[in-house]
């Protein structure tokens, strides 16, 4: 049993990345999964509304795409309505986004083909943010790769009470996480 008190941080490992890939997909809903038992608030995830869930589950994963779009309205895609400019502005400077240029430079709209991959996981890592979700699964190794993002993620996510649950565990050797799960599906 994996149980976690709101602003716990968890490193799962184990198995293969497909596997974990797999396990974050049921917990967020993306998939079926009648073999796991899981809960939000001590309700099974299962019986809380699709709509529910998403509010309450982010997933931050390469496989959630980028939009054409400014990066700011990246940002605020799935924000609660009450996100103000300035906190999406915060926020995006919090991953590493340069927003003290120019005002048009964080307005540019983006390409998501000519968006280098350490830029769309900080815009998808700010995204991930700005939802303020309950919950914040971790499953971009672009993400996981960059330790200060990461250690910026996981401060932001304690104090805000948000649970995260990261399964890019190669690339965290050292970072300190609440507890650590192997996974074993043999």
């Amino acid at each position: 049993m994996l149980e976690a008190a709101p602003g716990a941080s968890i490193l799962l490992g184990g198995d293969t990345l497909e596997a974990r890939s797999a396990l974050f997909s049921s917990i967020a809903g993306f998939e079926e999964n009648t073999s796991l038992a899981t809960f939000l608030d001590d309700i099974p995830v299962d019986k809380i509304s699709q709509r529910d869930r998403r509010r309450a589950i982010t997933v931050l994963s390469p496989e959630i795409p980028l939009v054409r779009a400014t990066m700011v309205d990246n940002i605020a895609l799935g924000a609660p309505s009450a996100t103000s400019q300035e906190e999406i502005i915060a926020t995006a400077s919090l991953c590493g986004l340069r927003v003290d240029g120019p005002p048009e430079s964080s307005q540019e709209r983006l390409e998501p083909p000519h968006v280098s991959a350490m830029q769309a996981a900080r815009i998808r890592a700010a995204r991930a943010l700005v939802r303020s979700a309950a919950v914040l699964l971790i499953d971009d190794i672009d993400v996981c790769k960059d330790r200060d993002l990461l250690a910026a993620l996981l401060a932001r996510a304690r104090a805000a009470q948000t649970t995260v649950i990261v399964s890019c565990e190669a690339a965290t050797a050292g970072m300190e996480f609440d507890d650590t799960r192997l996974l074993d599906c043999a």
